[in-house]
Order: structure tokens, then C-alpha cells, then sequence
């Protein structure tokens, strides 16, 4: 053989070779690009992927096992997971992703079995919920996810097809065993309910001593959801809050509807403001729970949400479609996608949104305490009355409940009105309890003007708002306003039967399905 085809011969081996070799490679090639689909938050993608796979006979190994089980994970199959993952532990130990991992997959097992399933009207959703009275939940969380899926899809353009798994959790413990997070984590900052692993998490309501606004917060943590998958999990963690934050209330909302600050958020916000406190956009990384406070917490959600406000504002939703679509299909970082829809750098956007957050013009509250989420459960009367910080008003409360007790409800009127004087108007437990006795004199009007003061600056209280509901009906003709409270109550805490009773004459006019609905739950809660 010449040498001419002899180096011929020997460039056509070398590319044999190299071809055998590029065959042995491609599963694992294969395996690289279901993982990283998996990272972009691309499950449906992922399995169709897997599937092509092991169609060609690929289906051992410790990579392809560690693979199949994160999916099956992501899928809710979590004894399939656990099966897979063991076995990739076996032939490779001490992988950390897997030994994370398994222990998820470990805990979401133990903590959902026996749960309740219910599947959602429009099919899209699966929520699994305690046996019990957690069972409730299930209908108006899929409800709220239901609508809030069309919203997004409207806004955004985009709404996942699979069908998205929301689980519900009896404690804040148990989110800590599914999730990152610590029982400290969620203490200190207030979180309770979490978009990881392609489901929705979140703790009933009833795990709190006040309840907590459980649906705005299922909307808010699919609204991440539907981020992550437009964005293929390329968005940070500021903008990722503040779209979630701006876009939760969107299912009982108007499209361009600005959302407003809750008093909270406005009062937290502009102290921030004034004293040069403001959370940096890289402090909020890698999560919002991870903040030192949940006072940290409120001014980081405020402004993100204003950021986003401020974005809307200039380049309307398609720009966040366009900036959404920058990330996913041009490989540009936020701030990048951010120029391209804005003509802004990064420099120039916050010093835009500064100024649009100085000229809102943010007023601090007079005598405002910041309410906070408190896991446990609610404080006895005697308890509440023990933590009065006035002496002579937990007194009069006493004095007041006594007489009420003995049907004298005018003079106990009396009583409560000194102990509100001494107290302040805001007071929750006094304005309360003055608006009850109120109601039972037949006074509704002097019961709602009791509670306006206190839903100023607490809008998250589920009693007021019940009691203030209640007052309206009472009161014949406002059924329109005694709904709009209800439902208020409805989303902080859905398991006081008087809810549920109050929607059910509310309503009857206008929607009886709805009517009918609360009926047949007053009557399984006990009320009349």
C-alpha cells in the first residue's frame, strides 16, 4: 500500500473510531440534555425526551437511574422515584443530588399518603389535600387556579398543558421536609407555601393563628411556575417575586389592573424609603425566605412589585412577553431582555423606578404595627385579654363580656366603647367585639363604622371582615358589599362556617350555583 492511501486508510479508521465513540457517548449526550431540561423546569419535555431513550434500549446505568428517578419525582411518582434513586445510590454513592433528592421524594411520600385528590374543572390542576377538613380547600383552590391559568395565558402567553400537581400540608414542619427550607426559614420570614419540584405547595390555613391570604398566595406561586417554564428558569429571583407579586390577584382581577400595596407594604415601604433601607436586588437571591425578617420580606415583595408595576407601565404586558421570550430563546440575562423592551441599562432602569417609586408618594401609617404570620393555634380569649397592655381596658373588657353574658348588651356597649377609647379605634379585639354587640342590638350600621377604622389598616383580618360582612347583610340591601367582605374572609380563612352561611344568602340572587355551594358547606361546619 502506497503511503498516500495508507494515511487514507488510517483517516477512515480514526473516523470510524471516532463515530463509534460519539455512539457510546450519545446516551449519555441524551441524558445531559433531559437534565437540563429538567433544570429549565421542563418536565413535559423531559419525559417525551427519556421516552425516546429507552425506546432505543437505553435504560441502565447510575446516570440514567439518578435521571429517571428525578422525573419520576417531578411527575408525583414518588415510590417509582425512590425505586430509581436507591438503585443509582447503590451503583454510585454519594452523588449529593440524588441523596437530596431521595430525601424530597422520601418525605412527599410519607406526608401525602392518604390524601384526598381532586381534580380541577378545566382538568389542568390536581390538588391533593389531609382527609378532613382540609378537604375544603380543594374546590376553591382549584377554582383559583383554574382562573388565574387563563389570566397568565392572557398576560404572558403562555400556560403549561400538563396537568400541575398542588399539594397541601397539615404544618409548617412538613413544608420543611418536602422543600430547602428550614421550620426557621419559614418562621422568620413568613413563608408558607413554596412553586418547587413542578408542583405547588402550601400549608392549610388553619396552621396559622389568623389564617393567611392562601389563595392570592396559590396564584402567586403558579404565576412563578408559568415563569419558569416561558423563561426556561432564567429569570432572577427580583424579577421572578415581582411578576409573581404583581400577578397574583389576577384571578379575581381586571387585565390592567394596577395592583395596589397592601397597607402593610406601603407603610414598611416608605420608611424604607426615607431612611436609604431599601433591599438590593442581589440581597434577595437565592430566595425571598432566606431574608433576615419578615419586615425584610414586605419591603423586598413591595418593591419588586412596584418594579414590575413600573415595567407594565412603560412597555405594557407584551413587553413582558417579548423580555420573557429575550431570556428564553436569545440567551440574554434579565437585565439584557430588560434593555432590549425598555431601551434602558441596567443603571437606568433603577434609577427610572427609584423616581417612579419616590413620586407614589408613600404615606407611613400613624400608629401602625406591622402584622405578622404566626404559626400555632389561636390564642384563648383569656389570652387575648392577658396581652392587653392596659390595665384598665382589659378591665373594662372583662366588665363588658359580663354583661353581655347577661344579656345587658347596651351597658356592655358602654364598657367596649371606653376600652376602644383607651385602645385606640384600631384595635382589632375591641372593634370586634363592639361590632358584634352592636349586631345584637340591631345596629349595623354603628357595627360597620366600629370596623372601617380597623380594615384600613388590616384588610388581613378574617374576623373583621367577617363581622363587617355580616353587618351588611344585617343591614338588607347590600349584598353586593356584604359579599365583597365575605370573600375577603374566604381567602384568609375558609373554615369559619359563618363565612360560608353569610355567602350563602349574599349571593342568592346573583349567583345561586355559588349560593348553593356555601349552603351545603355552612351546613357541614355546623352553622345555622
Amino acid at each position: 500500500m502506497r503511503g498516500r492511501d495508507m494515511g487514507l486508510a488510517l483517516a477512515v479508521a480514526a473516523l470510524l473510531q471516532c463515530g463509534a465513540a460519539h455512539a457510546q457517548d450519545a446516551p449519555l449526550l441524551g441524558l445531559d440534555r433531559i437534565q437540563l431540561l429538567l433544570d429549565q423546569w421542563r418536565e413535559p419535555e423531559a419525559a417525551v425526551a427519556l421516552a425516546r431513550l429507552e425506546a432505543r434500549g437505553i435504560s441502565g446505568g447510575a446516570r440514567y437511574l439518578a435521571v429517571k428517578g428525578e422525573l419520576l419525582f417531578l411527575k408525583g411518582d414518588y415510590a417509582g422515584a425512590l425505586k430509581a434513586l436507591g438503585e443509582a445510590e447503590r451503583l454510585r454513592p454519594g452523588d449529593p443530588r440524588v441523596a437530596f433528592i431521595r430525601k424530597r421524594a422520601a418525605a412527599a411520600q410519607e406526608l401525602t399518603r392518604g390524601h384526598v385528590r381532586h381534580r380541577s374543572a378545566g382538568g389542568h390542576f390536581e390538588v391533593l389535600t389531609p382527609p378532613g377538613k382540609d378537604q375544603l380547600l380543594a374546590h376553591f383552590a382549584a377554582e383559583t387556579l383554574e382562573a388565574q391559568r387563563q389570566a397568565l395565558k392572557d398576560d404572558l402567553g403562555y400556560a403549561p398543558e400538563d396537568t400541575i400537581r398542588v399539594e397541601v400540608y397539615p404544618t409548617a414542619e412538613a413544608l420543611a421536609r418536602v422543600s430547602a427550607l428550614t421550620v426557621a426559614d419559614i418562621g422568620r420570614t413568613g413563608t408558607i407555601a413554596l412553586c418547587k419540584f413542578n408542583r405547588l405547595m402550601i400549608v392549610t390555613p388553619r396552621s396559622l393563628l389568623r389564617g393567611y391570604g392562601w389563595r392570592d398566595t396559590l396564584a402567586h406561586e403558579y404565576g412563578h411556575l408559568v415563569v419558569s417554564r416561558a423563561s426556561h428558569n432564567t429569570v432572577p429571583i427580583w424579577l421572578h417575586e415581582g411578576l409573581a407579586k404583581y400577578l397574583e390577584a389576577r384571578w379575581r382581577s381586571s387585565a390592567g389592573e394596577s395592583p395596589p400595596l397592601a397597607p402593610a407594604q406601603e407603610h414598611l415601604l416608605a420608611e424604607a424609603l426615607r431612611k436609604g433601607k431599601l433591599i438590593p436586588w442581589a440581597k434577595m437571591h437565592p430566595s425571598m425566605a432566606k431574608l433576615p425578617s419578615q419586615r425584610a420580606a414586605t419591603i423586598a415583595f413591595g418593591q419588586v412589585q412596584i418594579a414590575v408595576d413600573f415595567l407594565v407601565r412603560k412597555v405594557g404586558t407584551a413587553g413582558l412577553r417579548k423580555a420573557l421570550a429575550h431570556m428564553r430563546q436569545d440567551g440574554k440575562d434579565a437585565w439584557q431582555a430588560l434593555g432590549s423592551v425598555t431601551g434602558m441599562t441596567r443603571r437606568q432602569f433603577t434609577a427610572a423606578w427609584r423616581r417612579h417609586l419616590r413620586g407614589l408618594k408613600l404615606r407611613t401609617l400613624p400608629g401602625f404595627v406591622p402584622p405578622t404570620l404566626k404559626l400555632g393555634k389561636a390564642p384563648s380569649r383569656e389570652q387575648r385579654l392577658a396581652s392587653m397592655r392596659h390595665d384598665r381596658a382589659r378591665d373594662l373588657l372583662r366588665l363588658a363580656d359580663l354583661l353581655r353574658s347577661r344579656r345587658r348588651t347596651r351597658a356592655a356597649i358602654v364598657e367596649y366603647e371606653k376600652a376602644r377609647k383607651l385602645l385606640g379605634p384600631r384595635e382589632e379585639f375591641v372593634a370586634n367585639h363592639l361590632a358584634r354587640a352592636y349586631l345584637e342590638i340591631a345596629s349595623p350600621a354603628q357595627a360597620i363604622a366600629a370596623l372601617l377604622p380597623v380594615l384600613e389598616y388590616y384588610p388581613e383580618l378574617p374576623g373583621p371582615q367577617v363581622t363587617i360582612g355580616m353587618a351588611y347583610l344585617k343591614k338588607g340591601g347590600e349584598a353586593e358589599a356584604a359579599a365583597r367582605h365575605l370573600k375577603v374572609g374566604l381567602r384568609i380563612n375558609p373554615f369559619d362556617p359563618e363565612i360560608h352561611c353569610g355567602l350563602a344568602r349574599a349571593l342568592a340572587e346573583n349567583d345561586s350555583k355559588a349560593a348553593a355551594l356555601h349552603a351545603k358547606i355552612c351546613k357541614q361546619l355546623g352553622g345555622r
